[in-house]
């Protein structure tokens, strides 16, 4: 069927440039009850995503409309014919300025996204994660596994453009998703945990699910955080997000929109007290969610620093804001990656100083950098003791944070961020008791 698409995308005369994404994906899923397995299943499906660009000239200036569909396998030509038609259409009245695919470039090594054991033998890898999960359990018996599941997926994908881009790669994926219950009638309290990765390694499940354990035990005991300013270190759950104000305002799409507030040479703070942020996208990492040989527009992927020493370097520029801002292009941007500091763990972790694991959302505004979050699992340190909190919430202005930041010495991978897995950051508003 792909070769029909090619061949329909190559024959039409006002379509100036075309990539086709060719994903087959093979699902296993497994269900369980707490200790009963309640389904198994497999899905295989194959998907056709095609993009067109469509190139005008009015008036001397160039334009370019974009459009795109999804394909089914076993669809006829003529209705293959009609949908690219119809994106023609409307590429043609949703014209910008002009940009192209980049011109295709050899990938010397390719990403390593695959795991190996999901691409070989699904059903192995899954009896051993439950077989684990099961083990975990019976070693903590005043907890309960009310549910669980793990999805194991390969991808293998094909991709194919008008610049003679011909590529293809595998990728893996392995979620799980467990709840936790401990306690008994009004006071029975649960602990969601959601972990996905690209290797199963990654999920380090024994790891995570004696956290979430203890997650689940500290929400019988836990209180309320005091209310006033103290120094806070963020992990686990909070880190998927921490950067997202940087990595949102140093991507060309903002300073094309005019939204962004940085510029090349500039520091991200006023003053520095403690560690400065180097952040670069990397799209080379092992196992990151974002890694890849190949950006959307054809661009060979690489790295990527957008800020160094709390300097601001650059941005990360895609093929059609590079364009745009008549800028160099970067590619879209890969992982983020932080590099760490000298302070472990226990150095950070002073008196009076509380280690939030877990918010109900945490996500820093892409313009103000304003963040603020539900406290849902934590402990502050006393007299040398870890005292478990939920509730309150934590506000603050990533600015003001990064004048008072310090990264540990320990480094974690998570989905599409690599780098400190623990943030301590001085005086942060805390609303509790």
């Amino acid at each position: 069927m792909k070769k029909m698409i090619i061949s329909l995308l190559e024959a039409h005369k006002e379509i100036g440039s075309w990539n086709l994404t060719v994903n087959r994906e093979e699902r296993d899923e497994l269900y369980l009850i707490f200790d009963t397995v309640e389904q198994k299943r497999r899905i295989e499906e194959v998907l056709y995503h095609i993009e067109i660009l469509v190139h005008k000239e009015k008036e001397g200036k160039r334009f370019t409309g974009s459009s795109s569909f999804q394909a089914l396998p076993g669809e006829s030509e003529s209705a293959l014919q009609g949908k690219i038609d119809d994106a023609v259409t409307a590429a043609s009245l949703a014209l910008n300025p002009f940009y192209d695919y980049d011109e295709f470039v050899p990938a010397k090594e390719k990403a390593e996204i695959c795991d190996p054991l999901i691409r070989s033998d699904k059903a192995r890898a899954m009896d051993e994660m439950k077989e684990k999960i099961f083990d975990i359990m019976k070693a903590n018996p005043d907890v309960r596994l009310a549910s669980s599941e793990i999805f194991l997926t390969c991808i293998r994908q094909e991709r194919f453009n008008s610049k003679g881009l011909s590529h293809t790669s595998d990728k893996s994926e392995a979620l799980l998703e467990a709840v936790f219950l401990t306690g008994e009638g009004e006071d029975e309290v649960e602990s969601v945990l959601t972990r996905e990765e690209r290797f199963i390694k990654n999920i380090d499940l024994e790891n995570v699910m004696q956290k979430y354990i203890g997650f689940a035990r500290d929400n019988l005991t836990a209180k309320l955080p005091k209310t006033g300013k103290y120094d806070v270190i963020f992990t686990e759950e909070a880190l998927d997000n921490f950067f997202d104000f940087y990595i949102s305002q140093l991507n060309a799409s903002m300073k094309y929109n005019k939204m962004s507030v940085f510029s090349p040479g500039e520091t991200i703070a006023d003053e520095f007290s403690g560690d400065r942020l180097t952040l670069s996208f990397n799209p080379h990492i092992p196992g990151g969610y974002r890694s890849m040989d190949y950006d959307h527009y054809g661009t060979l992927a690489r790295k990527t620093e957008v800020i160094e020493n709390g300097i601001v370097k650059g941005f990360s520029a895609d093929r059609k804001y590079a364009t745009y801002l008549n800028m160099p292009c970067t590619g879209s941007s890969g992982n983020t990656e932080v590099k760490t500091g000298s302070r472990s763990l226990k150095e950070l972790e002073t008196e009076g100083t509380y280690v939030l694991s877990r918010f109900s959302t945490f996500t820093p505004n892409a313009l103000t950098g304003a963040f603020s979050g539900e406290i849902r699992n934590g402990y502050v340190v006393k007299n040398g003791k870890r005292i478990p909190v939920k509730g309150g919430s934590v506000t603050g202005m990533m600015k003001e944070a990064m004048s008072r930041v310090f990264f540990s010495s320990e480094e974690v991978l998570r989905r599409s961020y690599k780098g400190p897995e623990y943030i301590k950051v001085l005086n942060v508003d805390i609303a509790g008791e």
